[in-house]
Order: C-alpha cells, then structure tokens, then sequence
C-alpha cells in the first residue's frame, strides 16, 4: 500500500594530503580517515587507516641498532680482554726482569762478599805470620839477654857492659887528646 522509491548517485571524493575534494557536498579528513557528506540522499563512510609500512620500518631499525649495539659490545669486550692480556704479559715481563735483576744483585753481592773475606783472611794471615816472627825475635833477644846477662853474672862475659867501658875509654882518650 504504499509507494516505494529509490535513487543512487554516484559521486567521487579525492583526498589529496588532507585536502578534500567532494562533488556536491562536503568532505573531512583526518589521518588516515575520511567522511564526505553531499546532498545526495544516500551517504557511503568509507575509513582506511594503513601505517605505510611505519611499525615494520621500525621494527627493521630496531633489528639493525640491537644489531649494532651487540656488534659494537663485542668489539669493546674483545678490545678490553685484548687490553688485559697485554697489561698481564707486560707486568709479568716487569716482574721477571726484576725478580732477575734482584737475583743478579745476590750474586753480584755473594761474589763482593766473598772477595772482601778471601782479603780479609789474606792480611790476617800476613799478620799472623809477621805477628809470629816478631815474637819469634822477642823470644830470641829474651833468651840471649838472659844468656848474656846469667854470662855476666858467672864472670864469663861483660855482657852489655862491654859497650860501657868502651863509650868510657873513648872518653878518657877524648879528655887526654883534648888536654895535650
């Protein structure tokens, strides 16, 4: 019982970087949406919402720098270890040298030391040799004192007084030559 009618229009919306261009009516735009409105009794909404590919770019750039990141953390590691196996074969190098020279001295000083006793047993000995002569002649000027004195004494000898009476007949012989 009633009358029905129907009427399509087809109408073309172009969306330039925000811009809108609709036929007979009005359009909207916003990122990645739009909606048109015209006179037209039938309305379309028509969204499409795309990223342009943005998440999968940065999940690339996000590969590359965990990438990098990792690369540059094992050139860094590898450089340190690099560096701490040079610092221990050069303070080993440090630490032979040293414990070579230190045994260097000990014999140097070994050598000093016993060159300075072989000298020191050498002059003892020449003074215990000349230390024994001289008691040697004391001993010996001892015993002819005794003698000469025990001759003197037994009216074999005049001893020491022979020198005596000759400084004394000098004497006399002086204070005549003197006198005449």
């Amino acid at each position: 019982m009633g009358s029905r009618s129907s009427n399509s229009t087809d109408q073309t919306v172009n969306n330039y970087d925000r811009r809108v261009a609709v036929q007979d009516g009005l359009g909207i735009s916003g990122d990645g949406n739009s909606v048109d409105m015209s006179n037209n009794s039938t309305n379309t909404l028509t969204q499409t919402t795309t990223d342009h590919g943005a998440i999968a770019g940065a999940i690339d750039i996000t590969k590359e720098a965990l990438q990098s990141n990792s690369a540059s953390l094992q050139a860094a590691l590898d450089a340190a270890a690099k560096s701490q196996q040079s610092s221990y074969q050069f303070s080993t190098k440090i630490a032979d040298n040293a414990f070579s020279a230190i045994g260097d001295a000990q014999h140097i000083t070994a050598t000093m030391g016993k060159n300075v006793i072989d000298a020191v047993m050498a002059a003892n000995n020449k003074v215990t040799s000349a230390t024994q002569e001289v008691n040697r002649l004391a001993v010996s000027e001892v015993a002819n004192a005794w003698n000469n004195a025990k001759a003197a004494a037994d009216g074999k000898s005049l001893g020491d007084f022979k020198y005596l009476i000759w400084a004394g007949a000098a004497l006399v012989l002086l204070m005549v030559w003197k006198k005449g």
